[in-house]
């Protein structure tokens, strides 16, 4: 099926999703959130981001690649990017879950924040489910990120 979908031209799963009814669907989504298949918990990806940082994840090739790649996304200006203050950078990845009726499923963005002494620090907000509207979940990931950044400056 997963062959079949990328071969469609990248909107086989929109249409294949589309085809199902929402009972199908919601049937689905619960026992995908009783059990992920590919799940991961904040704390190994703050640990993940934070070999990542240290050079001791990926060859210093592949790790400098990894970064600059993290540090170019445009995707969740008002994500983790919107906490950031003058001087800080972040380095990382959003990621959006599925989404039935009010019931929206892995919002997240994940990465590393470097202060303007160099200093790095891992971070990760992982919204498993939530019914909580968009703006609010965008507020949570920007105040997380003020709120370390103000630890910081101290």
């Amino acid at each position: 099926a997963v062959a079949l979908l990328w071969w469609a031209g990248g909107w086989g799963f929109l249409q294949a999703r589309a085809a199902m009814t929402y009972e199908a669907r919601d049937r689905a989504l619960r026992r995908y959130l009783a059990a992920p298949i590919d799940g991961a918990s904040s704390n190994g990806v703050t640990l993940g981001l934070s070999l990542l940082a240290q050079g001791k994840l990926l060859s210093a090739r592949s790790t400098t690649s990894l970064l600059t790649l993290m540090r170019s996304s445009k995707t969740g200006p008002l994500r983790l990017k919107s906490g950031l203050r003058p001087g800080w950078t972040l380095a990382h990845k959003t990621g959006t879950g599925q989404e039935l009726g009010t019931l929206s499923t892995g919002y997240n963005d994940v990465g590393l924040l470097v202060a303007p002494d160099g200093h790095r620090y891992a971070i990760a907000v992982m919204i498993a489910s939530t019914r909580k509207p968009i703006p609010a979940r965008m507020r949570l990931m920007g105040d997380l990120t003020r709120a370390v950044v103000a630890a910081a400056d101290r």
